[in-house]
């Protein structure tokens, strides 16, 4: 895996709620991205999306492990930033650019594999899930990520009331708000059930399906950001799928 360096000067244009989150992917050993994509089978292949890029951490792992990488977000600073981390680095196989994951405008069949961490949850799942399936190949490898109601039920007692975290009880409140009126696009709770049935309507097969960092787990040190369940509800749950028609 090759080191990462960030330019000197990137976090000096940055807004704070960008810093802090780029401080925080890109804090430590960048090796936990490294373990986690190749846990996943995303190695090898020639076209990946990275859908939902933010500051292209996952990325720019992709862009070590395959032949050519795209990596696609609808926040125009995290994109340049990435643009610019991954100039720094001389990755020559990686290409950025700004746009919703519901304006995906790639041909059909174009990736092998498309890589998609923690994003869905903020678009229209139905129409991001029907674009995935129109630009990935048959047989093509699909990994989704998304936030459960337990999440956000955390956020809301755990961080907001307890530990008075304004905006975490502020994010907690807007989500499930949007879940209890069926909004289409902002953050909102899934269900792993209905995402995983929604797949297999559209055309994949499901190959496992378990808890934030819990696919294909081989050894001690494998890590997970968040946990698959909180107050006994689903927390954070990931998907990996295959085109199969």
């Amino acid at each position: 895996m090759r080191n990462i360096s960030l330019p000197q000067n990137v976090e000096s244009r940055m807004k704070n709620r960008n810093l802090h989150f780029l401080k925080r992917v890109y804090s430590g050993d960048l090796s936990r991205y490294y373990r986690r994509l190749r846990a996943l089978g995303f190695e090898n292949f020639g076209r990946v999306l990275d859908a939902g890029a933010g500051f292209g951490q996952w990325s720019i792992i992709l862009s070590d492990l395959n032949e050519e990488v795209y990596g696609i977000d609808i926040d125009a600073e995290r994109i340049s930033t990435a643009q610019a981390i991954a100039e720094f680095n001389k990755i020559g196989n990686l290409r950025l650019s700004v746009s919703a994951l519901e304006n995906l405008s790639f041909p059909n069949n174009f990736f092998d594999a498309i890589f998609c961490y923690s994003v869905i949850y903020h678009t229209n799942e139905k129409i991001v899930l029907k674009k995935f399936y129109e630009i990935l190949k048959r047989g093509g490898l699909l990994y989704i990520s998304f936030n459960c109601i337990g999440w956000y039920l955390y956020l809301l007692v755990g961080r907001g009331l307890i530990k008075q975290e304004k905006v975490s009880f502020k994010k907690a409140c807007y989500a499930i708000l949007g879940t209890m009126i069926g909004r289409k696009k902002g953050s909102h709770a899934l269900a792993k059930k209905k995402v995983a049935r929604m797949l297999e309507d559209r055309g994949f097969s499901i190959v496992d399906m378990k808890g934030d960092g819990k696919i294909n787990v081989k050894s001690d040190d494998m890590f997970a950001f968040y946990n698959e369940k909180y107050f006994g509800l689903d927390g954070v749950i990931e998907i990996l799928a295959k085109k199969i028609r």
